[in-house]
């Protein structure tokens, strides 16, 4: 339940859920020569599941979503994430 793009030849996964929590995680996987790599990024500034996201150019864009299973509306924010920035951070 978490929202994924391509990206440069990388998966980009943010947020998602299971059964019991919903995550703030975001992180990249990367097949290179038969090696799957998994590279930590900035975790979201809250968790978040049932969410909305797009690429503009090499920005990340993510959308609503929920921060908990037991919320009962979605969240009103937007956050953006430049993947091309090593340091970059999400910004609301």
């Amino acid at each position: 339940y978490g929202v994924s793009t391509s990206y440069q030849g990388q998966l980009i996964c943010v947020g998602g859920s299971d059964a019991n929590q919903h995550y703030a995680d975001t992180f990249s996987l990367e097949m290179n020569q038969s090696i799957l790599t998994c590279k930590e990024l900035p975790a979201l500034p809250k968790t978040i599941a049932n969410a909305s996201g797009a690429l503009l150019g090499s920005t990340l864009f993510v959308v609503g979503g929920q921060e908990t299973p037991t919320s009962t509306t979605a969240l009103r924010e937007v956050w953006s994430l430049d993947l091309s920035q090593a340091d970059a951070v999400w910004k609301i």
